[in-house]
C-alpha cells in the first residue's frame, strides 16, 4: 500500500505533473536516472528526478537530486527545484569533479 499521498512524473518538458502511485511506480521504473556521467573508474555523477515530496503533508513537486561519486566523495548529494537548473547543476558538477579527480587522481572506494 502507498504511504506517499503525492506522486509526481516529468511530462515531455521534463515539468512535474502529479500522477497516481502506480503511474509514477512505471516511470521511476524506466526513466529514473535523467542524466549520468561517468568520469573513470571511480567518479561519476547521477541526476534523478526524485518524484516525492520531501514534506508528506505538502504537494509542491519534488526536486532532482544529484548524487556524487568520487575519491573521497562517498554519500555525497546536492538537489536542484526545476530540470533547467538541475542540467545546469550537473554540468557544474562534472566539470569540479574532473578537476578533482585530474588534482587528486582516482582512488578504489
Amino acid at each position: 500500500m502507498p504511504s506517499h499521498p503525492h506522486y509526481f512524473v516529468l511530462d515531455e518538458r521534463n515539468e512535474p505533473i502529479e500522477t497516481t502511485f502506480d503511474e509514477w511506480a512505471r516511470w521511476a521504473t524506466e526513466h529514473g536516472t535523467t542524466r549520468k556521467t561517468t568520469i573513470g573508474a571511480h567518479a561519476r555523477v547521477r541526476m534523478y528526478f526524485q518524484g516525492l515530496p520531501d514534506d508528506v503533508t505538502m504537494p509542491e513537486p519534488p526536486h532532482f537530486v544529484h548524487h556524487i561519486e568520487g575519491p573521497g566523495l562517498h554519500g555525497k548529494s546536492a538537489t536542484s527545484p526545476t530540470y533547467a537548473e538541475a542540467v545546469a547543476r550537473h554540468d557544474r558538477i562534472v566539470t569540479w569533479l574532473r578537476d578533482r579527480v585530474a588534482r587528486t587522481g582516482e582512488v578504489p572506494r
